[in-house]
């Protein structure tokens, strides 16, 4: 017979056994409760963090379960999951602080941010508003909700949001969204018409290629080239966001550290990458990319001798890394070494030589020793390593030729800068005069008119024009 246990204690001790049921029953109630608890802090899983960031979040999850009523830890709990990657552990601890601070803006304007990240647009809009209906005068979160309208081709709700973003914040790129809605309705003339008054004041290459689209499409080609021809390279339009900056002292882990002190450097900041990246030191001082960024600030700050004493370092550590020295040359140009420099670059090519800028380094110190075949030789080795400085060294280069009188040359260096970026007006001003030399006066006043409709160098142009009078009355 198969007996029900514990039967055989009722009677005597059933009062305690019912109490010892009741809590048993009632710790795994509370256990569910804990479970179901929507302000249980979030935690997943940490595979791969280092040690850093594991106690970086430990101290932050234990301070939430010191005081789980606190929105502020909370928010800080969930801007630690958000700049280190945990998304969606971020969205939903965002959430609980939110719940638990109601009257705090950043929260469900984080959380709105990661949702648009994740092109959760529906989502990213509903947090906005929960947003809005705290501060309402934010500048960035309605240039964030125009782009956010314009992926959903929402086009004239994106324009009202960006127009909101412009009468705050007048500086804000926020004309360049407006003509960008324009353009996708295809409203050229109107997108033209908002444009052209901000383009100098937005001197950003996509500017220059949504000008350059609107001339096209209204017959505008000349015009068009130019615009198109500014805005060859660049990446999408941002903006300065001063409420996400917070989120910056919770970024853990070695690798994010060092990205963060490189976004430093890169916004000017030196020295507030220097206090974020020089702890790293104890943990990885050989570090490739350590000792790069922290050479890097140094050097940003002035401090050319501890940039030296790094780079050295990391020769000494890792003799094949080539780019150590480059670095230093970069350096020793700095402060006008030019003997040092050159021993550096040369070390340098032995691991990359076809590297740009080592080569137009070598250029610069032959023109300044007036060694122009070897200048122009380094020159074109940069040219054909894709150097950053296309546009300058090409006008270098011609001006080499022309003042050789070397004039075939000389145009064909000029036509090539042109080719590549019509809308140099100095190189137009550049193959007009050396098209004059050789009598092809039509051509040289075609190359001017160009300069022209440019428009960036008047003076300069005045005098071309002045000098192909002479040219045409010498050669008549």
């Amino acid at each position: 017979m198969v007996g029900i246990p514990g039967s055989r204690f009722i009677g005597h001790d059933g009062a305690a056994l019912s109490g010892l049921l009741f809590v048993l029953a009632l710790v795994a109630l509370l256990g569910a409760c804990s479970r179901d608890d929507p302000n249980e802090p979030v935690v997943p899983s940490m595979e791969g963090a280092d040690e850093d960031l594991l106690g970086l979040i430990d101290d932050l999850v234990s301070s939430v379960r010191t005081a789980p009523d606190s929105g502020d830890l909370r928010g800080r709990l969930a801007m630690a999951y958000d700049v280190n990657g945990f998304d969606t552990a971020a969205i939903a601890t965002y959430r609980q602080a939110q719940s638990l601070a109601p009257e705090e803006f950043d929260w469900p304007y984080f959380r709105a941010l990661l949702h648009g990240k994740e092109a959760d647009f529906d989502d990213a809009l509903t947090a906005l508003d929960e947003a809005f209906a705290i501060d309402a005068d934010y500048a960035p979160a309605w240039l964030w909700r125009g782009a956010w309208l314009l992926e959903q081709a929402r086009y004239d709700e994106a324009r009202a949001a960006y127009e909101r973003a412009r009468e705050i914040e007048p500086k804000s790129p926020a004309s360049a969204g407006i003509a960008q809605s324009l353009l996708r309705q295809e409203r050229f003339e109107e997108a033209i018409a908002v444009l052209e008054p901000v383009v100098d004041r937005i001197p950003h290459p996509h500017v220059q290629r949504m000008l350059g689209e609107a001339y096209r499409a209204v017959g505008r080609t000349d015009d068009a080239r130019i615009a198109m021809a500014r805005g060859r390279v660049g990446h999408v339009i941002q903006w300065t966001d001063p409420r996400v900056a917070r989120k910056a002292e919770y970024v853990g882990g070695f690798g994010r550290r060092l990205i963060r002190g490189q976004d430093l450097i890169k916004a000017n900041l030196p020295h507030k990458a220097l206090e974020v990246m020089k702890p790293l030191q104890e943990w990885k001082p050989d570090d490739e990319g350590l000792i790069s960024n922290l050479s890097w600030a140094y050097k940003s700050t002035g401090n050319t001798d501890k940039a030296v004493e790094v780079l050295k370092r990391g020769i000494e550590v890792h003799p094949h890394q080539f780019r150590f020295h480059l670095a230093l040359a970069d350096v020793y140009r700095d402060v006008g070494d030019d003997e040092r420099l050159t021993h550096h670059v040369e070390l340098a090519l032995k691991g990359d030589p076809t590297n740009a800028w080592a080569h137009e380094q070598l250029a610069r110190i032959a023109m300044q020793e007036q060694r122009y075949d070897d200048a122009l030789a380094s020159y074109d080795v940069a040219l054909q390593g894709g150097t950053d400085n296309q546009i300058e060294v090409l006008y270098t280069v011609g001006a080499v030729e022309g003042s050789r009188e070397r004039w075939p040359q000389c145009i064909e260096r000029f036509q090539r800068l042109v080719d590549v970026d019509i809308s140099i007006a100095k190189g137009h001003i550049g193959l007009g005069l050396c098209l004059a030399e050789v009598g092809r006066f039509e051509e040289a006043r075609d190359a001017f008119a160009w300069a022209e409709r440019i428009g960036t160098h008047p003076d300069e142009l005045a005098r071309a024009r002045q000098q192909l009078a002479v040219i045409e009355a010498r050669d008549a």
